[in-house]
């Protein structure tokens, strides 16, 4: 009987205690402690996100650029992206990211419509995709052009100058051949 008074006690007093000027401070330490542990799951996500999904997006980018961005990018852009092969397009998805996100935009909110930019801010952002796969592809272009060329110069018969390595000069030892120490030093005074 007296274990039942005593929890009713305790109970009286939390509901006395939850009522009073004290439980505004203990809510506001509640909500203080659920903003700041939804804003470092975000920021987990988000870092979680960067690292190990970038390559990911390719499909989303390509059905993003054919559905919502159709009117707003180059045909030659869409007809290019297209024709990349799965890894091609992740790799090319994978640097967009990085680009973009050095940038402050965030490639997958934007492509699946989580984020609703301004006019001037969407045509810019689309700007930056545009400008940014010319100058990927020029660079990939180079790339091929040169690996080609280096490939194809030893098969036409052309000897690719080779560097010839010169053996290291050896010093004279100061040891005598008979396993003496060397007297070429001069003797310490004392």
């Amino acid at each position: 009987m007296e274990l039942i008074l005593i929890l009713l006690a305790v109970g009286v007093i939390g509901y006395l205690f939850a009522r009073s000027q004290y439980s505004k401070n203990v809510d506001k330490a509640t909500d203080q402690v659920v903003s700041t542990s939804k804003d470092l799951a975000d920021k987990t996500e988000d870092l979680w996100r960067k690292q190990f999904a970038k390559g990911k997006y390719a499909d989303g980018l390509r059905s993003w650029a054919a559905g919502p961005a159709a009117n707003e990018l180059p045909a030659d852009f869409k007809s290019w992206l297209a024709g990349l092969s799965d890894k091609e397009a992740q790799a090319f998805t994978k640097e967009l990211f990085n680009y973009l996100s050095g940038l402050g935009y965030d490639l997958p909110k934007l492509i699946g419509g989580e984020i609703v930019l301004a006019p001037p801010q969407r045509q810019v952002f689309v700007e930056t995709i545009v400008v940014y796969s010319q100058a990927y592809r020029k660079a990939k272009d180079a790339q091929k052009q040169s690996e080609s060329e280096a490939s194809a110069s030893p098969a036409e018969g052309q000897s690719a100058p080779q560097e010839v390595k010169q053996p290291a000069e050896k010093s004279v030892s100061r040891r005598k051949s008979d396993g003496t120490e060397a007297t070429d030093l001069p003797p310490v005074v004392a």
